[in-house]
């Protein structure tokens, strides 16, 4: 994976360009206008994955004043696994990438190699490409276009009537608008909405006295039963654990050196760590290694090899974590707020018939006995539960020192009986609980409010029908008006569907592809009346396979490829090729796969970006990384969606020429608006000197226009009405108070100034009535 691009000089547009802080992702979207370095980009990786200097050296920069032999060009590239960069220096590459990384190149060269070269279709170019739907019908379908495109201009006025009834409230829209025009007046329906409303007041009240009592709490147990067994198990296992029989022989002659060195009760310690001091004489006894003491050495590297030395790591890591966890911990201020909560919900119950059975139990009493003995046997039991906590960290200390030896098992029955009479006493506890809430349900349930419950719902679903009925004769000219365009809308879309049907079927659309893989693609991006396959071409040296291009059902001949195929055609079916080409590769080398794509799709194929994006989506988990280049906006900000976690650069122009910066999903995905929004804060936050005067009334005119779109939209404004005319609109309808109004129009006045008059404010005027505009828009719009 490459991680970095740590220098580019000289190479194109690049001096001394570095993006070394910038770490690259499995996905990453490079930003640059044209003339930026895109394709200078490209040419550097496809030059290093060919180990081909010539790319780069025909980009040398040209600098004034200087021999084109004594400018010196450079590239470090540095991939993932890698201690050093790859670097392009004097003239050639003196490394390649990784073995676990393979770069795959897609740019405009691909195109021109593999599809066409320019207009011209040559032996050079036998690879797949695909095109666009141009049948010889084009006029019916432009006429048919043109009735689809009616029938937009219908649904959206169709969409604006029902969202203007939507506004009323009216439930289910279908249902509404299908019921009848009501018989009785508005006089009739308010009288009778008044009278539904008056008898749920009254079943309201009643509800309200039983619902205070029912929903009064019930006792709920103090604590849960605890269990350490399986925490003493675990314990008592890994004390248990020891490395026997490893490695007899050497353990042997170790024994035998062991007796020569005068502190051997250490010996075991120091030991394992002491060949990783071995230099020249022995580390544990300090006598001279010759010739002689190979032998020893070789047992010692036996004895403690990589596995004991790895049984000793998980040793003591697993040491250390068991000295973290927690072997009980019960908190007696949570148990003690639960008991208060049940004394009080026991409060909570005054009437006499319940409190006089309460009272008659005396489970108040039996709860503050019972919760004394749970306070006596947790002092008991904390008590056990320190003692046995020293004895555990002592033990496990004890096997983190000497992990190899085997630890006797803990004796945890004191903490264990002490835990079981602590459990019994909650079970206790839980036992009177239960027999508390047996009586205080049976007196809940007997306070019955279902009856009342649902004699109010039927009369609020009256009510709600009867308002139905009343919107419905209120809004009834609204409602012929979109009934009548619906059924309009229905019977033409009919018609057209019926039209548009027998004019596809009518087109022979049989393709049948020879490279399956490149026709799956090319369809799945909108190309589906093409097919592609091949022919053999043995007029060469060698057999090759040249296009057989069908465009339904009709054998295009390959000297007229040029007048079918569109450049953004061109670019979609050398893509198609390219990543065909990738799907082949086995599950190994897909692993491996690093795809380098410039501008996979034209800045004007917007309808291509998704179903592109959706493919490469589907592949990302295979391969090893994805690097796009593009100079399209559009193309980024859909990337940034589509791949959360992607890295996003921009290549700039500087002083010094082409340069990497970071950027972000905010950035690459904003708007106009988004993008006038950070230009005017920077001005008024001082970040930048340029002054963005201009920028103001196309900004406020835009955040007026978006906050109240739907009133607007209810009002019939819209963007060819004037700014003036919105306002207006917007304070005679109650949208904005007169205040309001009157601040806009002053700003739209005032920047309504010729830009030369604008522009010869000051700066600190400027940016004053900017930051007064901006608190404007966010305080008070």
């Amino acid at each position: 994976m490459l991680e970095r691009i740590q220098m580019i000089d000289n190479v194109g547009n690049y001096s001394g360009a570095n993006a070394g802080s910038i770490t690259f992702t499995d996905v990453n979207i490079i930003y640059g206008e044209n003339r930026n370095g895109k394709s200078t980009l490209c040419d550097i990786f496809y030059s290093l994955s060919l180990n081909d200097p010539q790319f780069i050296l025909d980009r040398k920069s040209i600098l004034p004043n200087r021999n084109a032999a004594q400018i010196q060009q450079r590239v470090e590239l540095k991939f993932e696994g890698q201690r050093q960069a790859v670097r392009f220096i004097n003239a050639v590459w003196d490394s390649q990438p990784p073995e676990n990384s393979k770069l795959y190149i897609f740019d405009h060269s691909f195109i021109h190699r593999n599809v066409m070269t320019g207009a011209i279709y040559s032996r050079d170019n036998s690879t797949n490409m695909s095109g666009f739907i141009l049948g010889e019908n084009a006029a019916q379908f432009e006429a048919l276009e043109a009735r689809n495109q009616q029938l937009r201009v219908d649904r959206r006025t169709l969409a604006s009537y029902k969202a203007q009834l939507i506004a009323h409230e009216l439930g289910d829209f279908n249902t509404f608008i299908a019921s009848p025009k009501p018989i009785k007046t508005l006089q009739e329906l308010d009288t009778e909405i008044h009278t539904s409303k008056f008898t749920q007041q009254t079943l309201a009240t009643q509800i309200a006295n039983i619902n205070q009592v029912t929903r009064r709490p019930n006792l709920e147990n103090i604590l849960s039963f605890h269990s350490i067994d399986d925490k003493v198990q675990r314990i008592n296992d890994f004390l248990a654990l020891s490395m026997e029989n490893v490695h007899e022989a050497s353990k042997s002659v170790v024994t035998a050196h062991k007796s020569h060195v005068a502190n051997n009760s250490s010996f075991d310690g120091w030991t394992a760590k002491g060949l990783t001091h071995l230099i020249e004489d022995c580390p544990f006894c300090g006598q001279t290694l010759g010739n002689e003491a190979h032998s020893l050495i070789e047992s010692y590297r036996t004895a403690f090899d990589d596995t004991f030395q790895r049984f000793i790591a998980t040793t003591k890591t697993s040491a250390t974590q068991l000295q973290r966890e927690t072997l009980l911990e019960i908190s007696l201020n949570a148990l003690t707020q639960q008991h208060e909560r049940n004394l009080a919900a026991l409060d909570s119950y005054p009437e006499e018939a319940i409190k006089a059975q309460l009272d008659e139990r005396n489970f108040a009493t039996q709860l503050n006995d019972k919760f004394e003995d749970i306070n006596v046997t947790l002092q008991e039991l904390n008590a056990s539960l320190a003692e046995t906590i020293q004895i555990v960290r002592a033990s496990l200390t004890e096997k983190y020192d000497t992990p190899y030896n085997l630890i006797n098992p803990i004796n945890f029955s004191a903490l264990q009986f002490r835990l079981q009479t602590f459990n019994d006493t909650v079970t206790e506890y839980a036992a009177i609980t239960i027999a508390t809430n047996e009586i205080l349900i049976n007196f809940k349930g007997a306070q019955d409010a279902t009856a009342l419950l649902n004699i109010m719902r039927q009369e609020e679903q009256n009510e709600v029908a009867i308002t139905n009925e009343r919107k419905r004769l209120h809004l009834d000219t609204e409602c012929t008006e979109y009934i009548d365009l619906k059924n309009q809308i229905d019977v033409l879309q009919a018609q057209y569907d019926m039209d548009k049907t027998s004019l596809e079927q009518a087109q022979e659309v049989f393709l049948d592809t020879y490279f399956t893989e490149i026709n799956t693609l090319f369809r799945a991006i909108g190309s589906s009346d093409f097919n592609i396959s091949r022919k053999i071409n043995r007029g060469g040296a060698r057999t090759v396979y040249d296009l057989k291009v069908t465009f339904k059902g009709q054998v295009i001949n390959n000297s007229k490829l040029h007048c079918l195929f569109s450049e953004s055609d061109r670019r979609a079916l050398a893509l198609c090729i390219f990543l065909a080409k990738i799907h082949r590769l086995s599950d190994e080398d897909k692993r491996k796969a690093i795809l380098v794509m410039d501008d996979p799709v034209t800045s004007f194929d917007n309808e291509r970006i998704s179903s592109i994006l959706r493919i490469l989506f589907a592949l990302k988990p295979s391969i090893k990384q994805m690097i796009i280049t593009t100079h399209y906006k559009g193309m980024a900000s859909a990337v940034m969606k589509k791949f959360n976690e992607a890295q996003a650069l921009k290549i700039i122009q500087t002083a010094q020429g082409s340069s990497f910066i970071q950027s972000t999903k905010v950035e690459m995905t904003a708007t106009a608006h988004d993008e006038r929004y950070m230009e005017i804060m920077d001005f008024v936050n001082l970040r930048t000197q340029d002054n963005k005067i201009t920028k103001l009334r196309p900004f406020i005119e835009d955040e007026m226009r978006q906050r109240y779109r739907l009133p607007l939209s209810g009002m019939n404004l819209t963007e060819r009405d004037s700014f003036n005319d919105c306002i207006e609109a917007l304070k005679n309808n109650s949208q904005i108070d007169d205040a309001v109004a009157v601040l806009l129009h002053d700003y739209r006045t005032t920047l309504n100034l010729p830009a030369h008059e604008l522009t010869s404010w000051s700066l600190e005027d400027s940016r004053s009535y900017a930051k007064g505009m901006m608190d404007f828009i966010y305080n008070r719009l």
